[in-house]
């Protein structure tokens, strides 16, 4: 599956569908992880928000583009995904496997 919504929690999208997504400029990769971990490698244009500093910076996220939450394994990310619906984020989604499963390359040492 590409990708599955889910409303309250928000969905999961596969690494193929999110990579569709980011060459037609469609979502937002938004990294949960901590600055340690972004530096050993991000998606290219992922905008860095640890989770602990998630709830802090919601009016910095835009809302009218698809928003993808990545971190390493996906627990992270899965509730990053749910606070931004609890906020009122439309479209919100967990990338499945996280960063273990991201099959393209990552950009290295921010």
């Amino acid at each position: 599956m590409l990708f599955s919504r889910n409303p309250g929690t928000g969905g999961k999208v596969a690494p193929t569908a999110l990579r569709e997504w980011l060459n037609q400029g469609r979502a937002i990769v938004l990294d949960v992880r901590g600055p340690d971990e972004f530096s050993r490698g991000h998606i290219s244009g992922a905008i860095l928000v640890p989770l602990e500093k998630l709830r802090d910076s919601l009016d910095t996220l835009p809302k009218d583009r698809p928003i993808v939450a990545v971190c390493l394994r996906g627990r992270r990310s899965a509730k990053a995904a749910r606070m931004l619906c609890k906020a009122g984020f439309a479209e919100v989604y967990n990338l499945s496997g996280g960063m273990l499963a991201w099959p393209y390359e990552v950009e290295q040492g921010i």
